[in-house]
């Protein structure tokens, strides 16, 4: 996995963080419960905290409550260019052009 685990608090709070320009190349996976997550990032810092049952994505709250997930995985794009494919709700859904790139670049 090429992600950095941080380690988690006495609040229950898991931190998932990624430096582009680490060995990760802006690639970041994990499964974290019923949570999946594979995101590339290139130039971009990112951070998945999770807080009981609650997700963060770089600080923004995305899900109150990770029980309540789908299991399926969507391709998502965020306003930071970050591209997504994960059960979190966390942007828009991509075309199938940016699909195409997404899994060409992972």
């Amino acid at each position: 996995m090429a992600y950095t685990f941080l380690g988690n608090s006495a609040m229950m709070r898991d931190v998932y963080s990624f430096q582009s320009v680490s060995s990760s190349n802006g690639l970041m996976e994990l499964h974290h419960g019923n949570v999946h997550v594979t995101v590339y990032s290139p130039g971009r810092p990112l951070a998945v905290v999770f807080q009981g049952k609650q997700a963060f994505v770089n600080q923004k709250l995305v899900s109150k409550n990770t029980d309540c997930l789908n299991d399926e995985l969507t391709y998502q794009k965020t306003a930071d260019g970050a591209i997504w494919y994960t059960n979190l709700p966390v942007g828009e859904k991509m075309t199938g052009m940016e699909i195409k790139q997404f899994n060409e670049n992972i």
